[in-house]
């Protein structure tokens, strides 16, 4: 096995779509996954610049042109996170990570890696829903409430929480948690003790306390 032939194998081996251009953001070569993105073959794809290869979408294509241009005149590698929606396919969000090819310290072009994390950012996008359900539904019990992770420190809190504390934020109130606690229970026991100790049932037993 040649070297190119050996060099184009380890291309298509990988599992992301890679891609790479010249100093004037035109491409010169691709793996079969990038292929299969863009829906051109790698003859097709070369000499071509991302106005032309995202001719569908004007604002894309001007945003990866800009990012070429940031990587070959300042040498820096650019991440970009973006909706792609290729001509009669649903979109699908994707992480592009774009560096410097570099020969005897001079920029000759550029290599690109595209991932694609649809599942991810929906997950993600799924949980932030849910957190902002949540903060909805803390908001509307009459009581001080607060979420507190396994570090044992609050991450959220109620309005109510901070009106009976006479504070002026929620993130004061989560800065503030312990010093916001007596120093002792009537029965004697040191608040933050006591609280740890709660806390950690509630962890272990899944149990409300």
């Amino acid at each position: 096995m040649n070297q190119a032939t050996m060099i184009s194998a380890i291309y298509d081996s990988v599992p992301a779509m890679l891609f790479c251009k010249d100093t004037d953001g035109l491409y010169t070569s691709c793996n079969n996954l990038f292929e299969k993105l863009v829906g051109l073959s790698e003859s097709e794809l070369i000499g071509r610049s991302a106005y032309e290869v995202n001719a569908y979408d004007e604002e894309t294509a001007r945003v990866f042109a800009e990012s070429d241009k940031k990587v070959i005149e300042k040498k820096v590698t650019v991440t970009l996170d973006e909706w792609i929606t290729p001509p009669g396919r649903p979109r699908r969000f994707h992480v592009i990570i774009k560096a410097p090819l570099m020969q005897k310290e001079a920029v000759t072009g550029l290599i690109g890696i595209t991932i694609d994390t649809t599942e991810k950012k929906m997950m993600l996008e799924e949980i932030d829903k849910a957190y902002e359900r949540t903060k909805v539904m803390l908001d509307s019990i009459p009581l001080c409430c607060s979420l507190i992770n396994k570090e044992y420190r609050p991450f959220e809190c109620n309005r109510e929480a901070v009106r009976l504390f006479e504070l002026n934020s929620k993130q004061e109130f989560i800065d503030r948690f312990y010093d916001l606690l007596p120093e002792y229970q009537p029965d004697g026991q040191l608040s933050d003790k006591l609280a740890v100790m709660y806390l950690d049932k509630a962890f272990g037993w899944h149990i409300f306390l």
